[in-house]
């Protein structure tokens, strides 16, 4: 089951993700803390290149919409986020718990 966690303070943040069995999220401070902290995590990216920002290893995942993205021109009211498909990231999450 997913959670959502409320807002935390980066000591509370940092407790959480130690704990947690994987970190799902956008191109943020969270899913940049498990890498980090060598936590399994899935970085979605959308208006952000994921070459320029990620962490793949075994354990930290990266999906993106497949659209070419000039980090130079970055567009924050892009919509690539909404070519990302879910069942990808599903797919992912199942290999990294299940793994």
């Amino acid at each position: 089951h997913a959670k959502l966690a409320p807002k935390l303070s980066l000591k509370e943040l940092t407790s959480v993700i130690a704990k947690a069995k994987l970190v799902v999220g956008g191109d943020s401070g969270p899913t940049h803390l498990a890498w980090a902290m060598n936590r399994p995590s899935i970085t979605i990216y959308g208006p952000t290149p994921s070459w320029r920002n990620s962490y793949k290893t075994a354990i930290n995942k990266t999906v993106d919409s497949g659209e070419k993205i000039d980090p130079k021109k970055l567009d924050k009211d892009s919509k690539n986020i909404s070519l990302v498909e879910p069942e990808k990231i599903v797919s992912l999450a199942k290999g990294l718990l299940d793994g």
